[in-house]
């Protein structure tokens, strides 16, 4: 589902979905659309927060293994994961499909 950027605070009203795919041409309104979901999720219980940055060959099963890992101290847990150049590869494509999954 596509949500625009001005519907993004209702949708989040009505509650989280599994997976959001920040995409734009304008980085301050992707960025604040990252930020509205992050506080969407700590208002939700995600009290851990890991961030990934793609580039190159990059290494998915770290991705992958912190999923199946959460602290002592969190319940629920966000995972970012950045791609600058806006390009995952076959392999991350692949991979994000099936941590989407």
């Amino acid at each position: 589902m596509n949500i625009p950027a001005e519907r993004l605070p209702d949708q989040l009203a009505r509650g989280l979905a599994a997976l959001y795919v920040v995409v734009g041409d304008e980085p301050l309104a992707a960025q604040e659309a990252a930020d509205a979901i992050r506080a969407a999720a700590r208002a939700a219980g995600h009290s851990e927060r890991n961030v990934f940055t793609v580039q190159g060959r990059y290494n998915w099963q770290g991705i992958f293994a912190s999923g199946e890992n959460l602290s002592l101290f969190a319940e629920r847990r966000l995972t970012e994961i950045r791609i600058p150049s806006g390009k995952p590869g076959v392999d991350g494509a692949k991979a994000l499909e099936t941590y989407a999954a």
